[in-house]
């Protein structure tokens, strides 16, 4: 009987998904607690142990979401193993697998980039935002290429480029708004942090002030940029499903509608109770929810389908 099999390969594929996720929330949470230099200037070791002492709540916070990337690194490790194992040459897993170490390095650059320079915890310099927004979009990037690598391991169809190209656009479009709500509203998370309003209307004093920084007048864009993405990301899921009324497409994009409902309610309460840490993450969990469901849309939409022909001849 084989140790590693292609049921034992998906299931960890999903595992380190639902991972993944997790270690974002809690980056969340070390952004959200202005516990980003909890570890000193120090990376990867903490304070410059392997086993800080934990004298304030900031080290550990941020030495538990370095404990739970380094988790996540290893979940990934122990999954391309398994996939090099299982899967032959050329099937799209492995591709996808590749993809998915890549962005792990990048990510692992781009947050040891965040500390070593001090672009942590109040800072709220024009370095601080395009590398918050490179770090989400790297973010990003890497939770699309874990997915779809556990669409492939799980028996996802290879893809069928030309076949598909009609859905390219919308699944594009999708995309790309879904990234934009994303990233806006991480810069938004972030200049909550840096200057937190009092009460409602100090925060809407703010965002009006002509003499507010730069980084409050991104946060007024952002409520704006997601009722824009939502309307996208609602037409172009609708307009897929047209093109292919298959079940897994019909599926993935039903939860991807459900799920800007619930983000756009969320985005609301989180603005009225001025974004609590908790509310930070629930709203941020509903981000990567609808971010992987299109995900999976577009590699359901993509995917070669046997013809009757194929399939019974």
């Amino acid at each position: 009987m084989a140790l590693i099999t292609r049921d034992k390969v998906a299931k960890l594929a999903w595992v380190t998904l639902a991972w993944n996720v997790i270690v974002i929330l809690w980056g969340a949470v070390v952004r959200a607690s202005r516990s980003g230099n909890g570890c000193g200037e120090h990376w990867p070791l903490c304070g410059g142990h392997l086993i800080p002492t934990f004298r304030a709540i900031a080290t550990l916070i941020e030495f538990l979401h370095r404990a739970t990337t380094g988790v996540d690194a290893i979940l990934l490790v122990a999954l391309a193993v398994g996939i090099f194992k299982v899967f032959p040459a050329g099937h799209p897993a492995r591709k996808a697998m590749m993809a998915s170490l890549f962005f792990t390095f990048t990510e692992a650059f781009l947050g040891a980039v965040l500390v070593m320079y001090h672009l942590v915890d109040r800072v709220a310099t024009d370095a601080r935002v395009i590398a918050e927004a490179t770090h989400l979009t790297n973010t990003l990037l890497l939770s699309a290429a874990v997915t779809i690598t556990a669409w492939f391991t799980g028996g996802g169809p290879k893809p069928d480029l030309s076949a598909g190209k009609k859905y390219v656009a919308p699944a594009a479009a999708a995309l790309a708004a879904a990234l934009l709500l994303c990233v806006s509203g991480g810069i938004a998370a972030l200049a909550d942090v840096i200057y937190p309003p009092k009460t409602l209307a100090d925060a809407l004093r703010q965002d009006i002030s002509g003499a507010s920084p730069i980084m409050i007048h991104l946060r007024v864009w952002h409520p704006i940029a997601a009722v824009v993405a939502i309307v996208v990301i609602v037409l172009s899921t609708r307009a897929i499903i047209r093109l292919d009324p298959s079940p897994d497409t019909v599926r993935f994009a039903g939860w991807c509608q459900a799920l800007c409902l619930l983000e756009f309610c969320a985005g609301l309460l989180n603005v009225v109770i001025l974004a609590p840490i908790w509310m930070q993450v629930v709203h941020l969990l509903l981000a990567d929810l609808l971010w992987i469901s299109l995900v999976l849309m577009t590699s359901a939409a993509l995917a070669r389908r046997k013809s009757s022909v194929e399939k019974f001849g």
